[in-house]
């Protein structure tokens, strides 16, 4: 083969045999182009019919695409358009040729705003928007082509029909709408957690209501480290169990507090749903809703509360009705102890004086030798020392049994605190039962500092007005610490102003703070831990004050003290007196001698009475109300009975009530006797006669004025009727 490069003039010959034969090829007339050239035209008709060939095949998978694909040249008009693109806008391709897609989708001859292909010119790279068209919504891109000097020669622009994939995400995005709707009005808290391989959470969402109350978004909490971040500390070790268990794709229901960003603690119920991956082989997300619990914890614990305090007062309650029994049961034998114990104070005395004068005498006789021989070991006991020690030990027997005595009476006062009848009530006396019943909370804690004043009786129940002071008696001890009882005191004092009495208890201790002081008389409200108040104290304070037409108030500084004071209207000048029980005075020697009848179970009160009454007056005594009824059936000659009020069998009211249907008049000369403890039935009997009644332990002097009295006034109204 030969090196020589063809001149010009001989590849112009060969360039026009070429295409002469080329046009006769296309004529058909093969034989013309086979006698010229014949290499050349088998080689060029071998190439013209591949390119058909491909050319067919290309046409066949343009048409065969789903999008719709414009082709574009340099001016971006259409050199060729695929059957989806004349079917989506309804066009033969042939018409489409040399047309602008703006004419041919939009029917413009501008294009619109946000045409990515006007972008594409621009950025020469590929542009992508999402456009509407009519009903139909496209996904739009233009793809450029570049020649070798980079210069725009075309573009292949392609639509993509995604109106069912809008529509969707439009139905979609409806569906949602009314989710976050509902959860945004409903209290629960809606969530979904991404789950990680190790089963640690990671926050998806959480509804609008969640991040309103605590404060924290998504991406918020995340960034705090976590959902662990808003746990209460003592609640993270069961919500971390909580969720390993969603996480392992069981369905989980817990409790716990959470800490908002103000530092609110909260409660939440959450109920935590797994949802599991076939493919990944775990669970991949949790979906749950967290009901807000808090004001149900809030009343729960108050229920609980009240409960507690419901059951300590059950308790409190039962304990006062055994106090009053037991009180019941201690007046009975301290009657006739206390009787013993002060007669023979008083009468030992003069019995040491002449034991005084019998050592002197038989001193001076005998001398000391010989008086100690006569007596013999036990000469010791006949020195007038001996009895003057006696008498002391019987005088301090005297008061301690006194002082019994008065925390007996306390607990019955306390034991009548539900009777409704009012009665002119000494308010000192009041406070010094309320005293002695408080005094072991006291006397630990502080001194008592005691301001009286003079002022007028009140009209009310012992019992109710000494519950007022031993509530703010023990209030006040439990204000302060046990320990340092000389730095700290309880002061109570009473005076009187323009027609009422007043009464103020203070004290020392921690007092009330300012945020609690407007609740302090709220029922079940207290300061204290359950078990240790009932929270009812104060509140009970101010029913009963203002039921007697008074007023209570406090004043306080935090560590400083607490100091609460009662006011309630004085006795009127002009309230008749009425039924009332005997008071303590000094006995008068009687003007006459009476012959009375004590009726009691208890010995030790019969011959206490009778020791008492033997000396003025004829006692004759009755174990029994049958014992009594059958003395009474033969003998009524007595100026007055003394007849206990709760025995067996035959009670002193039935007794009572027998004797008014035989005999009148004796039945109105009964005094009743009371260990302070009252049924009901017995309250309501007394509150419906006008006889006396005597608490025991009685005092001496008071038992022998009051006989005294009542047998000069029978034997007067005996003399007058016999006039």
């Amino acid at each position: 083969m030969s090196d020589r490069k063809p001149s010009y003039d001989e590849l112009l010959e060969r360039l026009a045999q070429a295409e002469a034969a080329l046009d006769a090829l296309r004529r058909g007339e093969v034989d013309v182009v086979l006698g010229t050239t014949a290499p050349l035209v088998v080689r060029l008709k071998s190439l013209v019919d591949e390119n058909e060939r491909l050319s067919r095949e290309w046409q066949t998978t343009f048409d065969a695409l789903r999008k719709s694909v414009f082709l574009l040249d340099g001016d971006q008009r259409v050199m060729r358009a695929n059957r989806s693109a004349a079917l989506t806008f309804e066009r033969r391709t042939e018409e489409m040729v040399g047309k602008s897609c703006c004419e041919i989708v939009h029917g413009t001859q501008v294009p619109i705003p946000g045409c990515p292909v006007r972008r594409m010119r621009e950025s020469l790279q590929r542009e992508r928007e999402e456009m509407q068209v009519g009903e139909r919504w496209f996904e739009v891109s233009a793809n450029p082509v570049l020649g070798d000097d980079h210069r725009l020669t075309g573009a292949v622009h392609v639509f993509l029909d995604i109106s069912d994939r809008k529509r969707l995400e439009s139905n979609l995005q409806e569906s949602e709408e009314k989710f976050r709707h509902i959860v945004s009005i409903i209290s629960d808290y809606a969530y979904a957690f991404d789950v990680a391989p190790d089963k640690s959470l990671h926050g998806r969402w959480v509804s609008d209501s969640f991040t309103k109350v605590f404060g924290f978004s998504v991406p918020e909490i995340d960034a705090r480290g976590g959902w662990q971040s808003m746990v209460a500390p003592e609640d993270l070790a069961v919500m971390q169990r909580h969720a390993l268990t969603v996480a392992g794709g069981t369905p989980d229901v817990c409790e716990c507090r959470f800490v908002a960003r103000d530092g609110t603690v909260r409660w939440i119920r959450d109920y935590a749903t797994p949802v599991w991956d076939a493919q990944a082989g775990r669970v991949v997300r949790v979906y749950g809703a967290a009901q807000d619990i808090t004001a149900m914890k809030a009343a729960q614990a108050e229920r609980e509360r009240l409960q507690a305090s419901l059951a300590q007062s059950d308790r409190l309650a039962s304990m006062g009705m055994m106090a009053a029994g037991v009180a019941h049961e201690i007046n009975n034998p301290l009657s006739y102890v206390l009787y013993n114990v002060e007669s023979l104070a008083e009468d030992l005395p003069r019995l040491c004086q002449c034991m005084r004068r019998c050592h002197a005498e038989l001193t001076s006789r005998l001398g000391a030798a010989g008086l100690a021989e006569v007596l013999g070991r036990e000469h010791e006991v006949f020195d007038p020392r001996m009895f003057e020690d006696a008498v002391a030990r019987l005088r301090e027997a005297a008061d301690g049994a006194r002082r019994i005595k008065e925390i007996a009476r306390g607990l019955g006062t306390f034991s009548r605190a539900d009777s409704t009848e009012l009665a002119p009530v000494n308010v000192q006396s009041a406070i010094e039962h309320a005293l002695n019943i408080a005094f072991n909370e006291v006397k630990y804690r502080a001194r008592v500092v005691k301001d009286y004043k003079p002022v007028p009786p009140v009209l009310a129940t012992d019992g109710k007005l000494a519950q007022v002071f031993l509530n703010l008696f023990v209030n006040a001890a439990h204000a302060i610490p046990v320990g340092h009882v000389e730095e700290n005191e309880i002061r109570v004092r009473t005076w009187s102003e323009e027609g009422r009495v007043c009464a103020e208890v203070s004290d020392t201790g921690a007092g009330i703070p300012l945020d609690l002081q407007g609740r302090i008389f709220e029922p079940f409200f207290t300061t204290k831990g359950v078990g240790s108040g009932t929270g009812l104290g104060l509140s009970i304070c101010r029913n009963l004050v203002t039921g007697l037409g008074g007023e209570i108030g406090f004043s306080s500084e935090p560590g400083q003290g607490t100091r609460f004071w009662v006011r309630l209207p004085a006795v009127p000048p002009d309230w008749g007196s009425g039924r009332s029980e005997v008071a303590d005075t000094p006995a008068t020697a009687p003007a006459v001698r009476g012959r009375i009848l004590v009726i009691d179970d208890e010995a030790g009160i019969r011959g206490a009475i009778q020791r008492m009454l033997g000396r003025e007056h004829e006692v004759v005594t009755a174990a029994s109300g049958e014992e009594a009824r059958e003395l009474l059936t033969r003998d009524r000659r007595f100026d007055l009975v003394f007849c206990d009020l709760m025995m067996p069998r035959l009670s002193g009211m039935e007794l009572h009530a027998w004797l008014a249907e035989i005999d009148p008049e004796l039945a109105e000369q009964v005094v009743f006797i009371t260990g302070g403890a009252f049924t009901p039935g017995a309250a309501e009997y007394l509150a419906k006669t006008k006889n006396l009644r005597v608490e025991k332990p009685f005092e001496t002097a008071s038992l022998r004025r009051l006989a005294g009295e009542l047998v000069l006034a029978a034997r007067a109204r005996s003399q007058g009727a016999s006039r």
